[in-house]
């Protein structure tokens, strides 16, 4: 009942493990949804040395009728364009200033999206109304424009089947929100109109209920009277031309330029294969020495993969750059050796007399202290690494210090589960796990301490002359 049962463990405990492994690389569109599945390993964000990416430049300048500090707009608007960038779902975003009149952006990964640093020059300006355009009404009052949003973002509304903008607002947004709100409950529809660049009824862009605005924010669907789309394909050039439009100053783009990876275009893919050569080297070592031992500890290493690669993804400071390679190389070494430690004291074990299962349960506490002091320790420097190295090496001192967490765990707690559930499949074939005796060591009984046999002197004894 025992080996059946541990067989059939280990086929759902197979099943499991494939599945994690597909969810790691294999990218897939969601049923019943626009979200696509990208797979932990393409969702690990990456750092430019890795991915490559565009840097532009942007020019800003204040118009002439304009009074405004084009230095305190440019502060103020760092936020804003970085918001911006992050709705694209880049791994890394960088906006600075640079000069006195200038900001420099850079994202990773963002080659193929060249068109939209070009977008952002095409700004428009929001113009909130209580009137809506007309043939009769062709110049509405505005009483708010759009410079006091500090973050637009993009929804998807399943009741209408279009897709929606949210308005964030600053302190003195919220103000001339509350007041907008008043006035609008004065009039008889009590609406707020919103359009974007020339007030006309082609531009309109959505418009919303008095009642609905509290807070900071506020929501609304984009109108299918006007003339911007709500498809997925157009919204995000509506999305760069209303931050770009509404900085308070115009900018233009002076100069993109793109990044290259640093070990060039097929950084990744030069990796990837290492990595996986690496693996494939580490599998053949592990069951060429252990045998079916080292079939457990490949389980293992695949279980410990998954759910690292799982907490990188998850992990949302994480980016990953050449560094973190590093480090997961040696977060991935560390856990093979900690495997190696528990299959060494086994076959020791064994070697000395004991049964296979004493062996196994012998050997798993013998490797304890072991495991524990050695990942302690690269936790303890690893910890440093992370305090006090510069940026772009607290990466390795993170996955490093992730790594030796699942590497303990994965030795001390999962490949022990797995021994326990292999016994009963098989605990007298020892070829089989690769544990040999020593020379002249007899196994010992459960309660018995273990028998050497002593070999038989042949040597003659000496004795006197023959006379």
């Amino acid at each position: 009942m025992l080996k059946k049962y541990s067989i059939v463990s280990f086929v759902l405990l197979t099943i499991i493990a494939i599945l994690g492994i597909l969810l790691c690389i294999c990218p897939f569109s969601v049923p019943a949804s626009t979200d696509r599945y990208n797979g932990f390993l393409n969702a690990i964000e990456k750092d430019i040395d890795l991915s490559g990416g565009v840097t532009a430049i942007y020019e800003c300048e204040i118009p002439g009728d304009s009074k405004e500090d084009l230095s305190e707009l440019i502060d103020n608007s760092i936020v804003k364009v970085k918001n911006l960038f992050e709705k694209e779902n880049y791994s890394q975003i960088t906006v600075v200033r640079q000069g006195e009149n200038k900001i420099r952006v850079e994202v990773a990964n963002a080659v193929s999206d060249a068109n939209n640093f070009t977008y952002l020059q095409s700004g428009k300006k929001l113009s909130f109304t209580l009137e809506q355009a007309s043939d009769s009404e062709t110049s509405p009052t505005v009483y708010m424009n759009g410079q006091e949003i500090i973050d637009v973002s993009v929804y998807y509304d399943y009741e209408n089947s279009s897709y929606g903008l949210k308005f964030k607002f600053t302190n003195e947004g919220q103000k001339q929100l509350a007041n907008l709100k008043e006035r609008a409950d004065l009039t008889t529809d009590g609406k707020i109109y919103i359009y974007l660049g020339e007030i006309n009824s082609n531009n309109i862009l959505g418009e919303i209920e008095s009642g609905d605005l509290s807070g900071d924010s506020f929501s609304f669907v984009i109108s299918s009277s006007g003339s911007y789309s709500s498809s997925s394909a157009d919204i995000s050039q509506t999305l760069y031309n209303i931050v770009g439009g509404n900085l308070g100053f115009n900018i233009s783009l002076l100069e993109t330029s793109a990044i290259s990876p640093v070990l060039g275009q097929n950084t990744l893919l030069y990796i990837g294969i290492a990595l996986l050569a690496l693996i494939v080297t580490i599998f053949i070592v592990l069951i060429v020495r252990y045998g079916t031992l080292g079939l457990l500890g490949i389980l293992s290493l695949v279980f410990s993969g998954v759910i690292f690669l799982f907490l990188m993804q998850a992990i949302p400071f994480i980016t990953f750059n050449l560094a973190g390679v590093f480090g997961s190389l040696l977060a991935l070494l560390l856990c093979v050796i900690a495997s190696c430690i528990v299959f060494e004291k086994i076959k020791e074990e064994y070697a000395l007399g004991k049964k296979i299962h004493l062996s196994c349960r012998s050997g798993i506490k013998r490797s304890l202290w072991p495991i524990l002091d050695s990942h302690f320790i690269v936790i303890l420097a690893s910890a440093f690494i992370w305090i006090f190295a510069p940026s772009a090496l607290k990466i390795f001192g993170i996955t490093l210090i992730i790594g030796a967490l699942i590497s303990m765990f994965a030795s001390l707690v999962i490949l022990k589960y797995l021994i326990k559930l292999y016994l009963p499949i098989n605990s007298t074939n020892a070829k089989v796990m690769h544990l040999y005796r020593e020379k002249n060591v007899k196994e010992s009984k459960d309660d018995e301490p273990v028998v050497v046999i002593e070999e038989e002197d042949t040597t003659p004894e000496q004795g006197g002359e023959n006379l």
